[in-house]
């Protein structure tokens, strides 16, 4: 039977490795000054606590006393002009990270006596905390509970009451909530896109906060219900439902409608 040789490993080589291991992880990090090293489950507990501390004051309003099916299909707000420059693709992400206006449910599950967060997407359309989300984000829910409350939460984990919805459309996916978020800035809307454009997406699949994904926009589609859609390539997951799709000068095109599809925005 043939015998395996492996060389020895000259001694500089382990004191060298010895020594990178001795340094920190944070000391070997690659990002530029200023960008956010998300931690999830810390973020997560985070965001838990700070909607409960919240439901614990009284400021939550129930799902069901914010159900959207009740809200009209239109409104009027005063929006920000859209970009016309194109921009890097940092500059976009940070304008998304700027705008961002999650939307989430506190339960009670039928399991045990423990609040749960279940946490969707959405973003600021007003400087005052209206943000837009997904109408299923708002009627739907993945879980049983005995009971659940609307808060909203921004880039920092910290957590606010939803107070109102303004208007809502089921065929298009679309929600315009009030909430009392402070210090976002407002995403612009376009309505320019066309097939070909280069699309970005900042969403938060599986609690996965701030994933930055790029794409092209695919195609436009209506659906039976007469609703326009678009298609794009940009990657996204379960728990994104609501997070903006923006074009190259960072204007919201839309939302994440599904894991395939992209609410276009309509004019409400």
């Amino acid at each position: 039977m043939p015998h395996l040789y492996f060389p020895s490993r000259p001694r500089g080589i382990v004191q060298l490795l010895a020594l990178l291991l001795s340094f920190s992880v944070p000391d070997l990090l690659a990002q530029a000054p200023g960008v956010v090293v998300h931690e999830d489950h810390t973020d997560k507990q985070r965001i838990l606590r700070a909607a409960e501390a919240l439901k614990n004051a009284g400021k939550l309003h129930s799902r069901d006393s914010l159900h959207p099916k009740d809200a009209p299909q239109h409104c009027a707000l005063q929006l920000s002009p859209a970009r016309t420059h194109p921009l890097p693709a940092k500059s976009v992400y940070e304008y998304a990270r700027k705008g961002f206006i999650g939307i989430g449910t506190l339960y009670l599950c039928q399991k045990c006596e423990h609040w749960h967060t279940n946490t969707a997407g959405g973003y600021a359309l007003t400087s005052d905390g209206i943000a837009a989300t997904c109408f299923h984000v708002l009627a739907d829910s993945e879980v049983q509970m005995r009971e659940g409350y609307l808060f909203a939460f921004n880039d920092a984990c910290e957590a606010f009451p939803v107070t109102e919805v303004i208007a809502a459309n089921q065929a298009a996916d679309i929600a315009i909530v009030r909430t009392e978020v402070t210090g976002c800035t407002p995403l612009p809307l376009s309505t320019n896109g066309h097939p070909g454009d280069a699309v970005y997406c900042l969403s938060s699949p599986k609690d996965m906060r701030g994933l930055f994904t790029q794409g092209i926009l695919s195609r436009y589609f209506r659906t039976p219900r007469n609703a326009v859609f678009i298609h794009v390539t940009a990657d996204w997951a379960a728990g994104s439902s609501g997070c903006p799709v923006l074009d190259v000068c960072g204007n919201a095109l839309g939302h994440v409608a599904s894991t395939r599809t992209a609410g276009v925005k309509f004019v409400l």
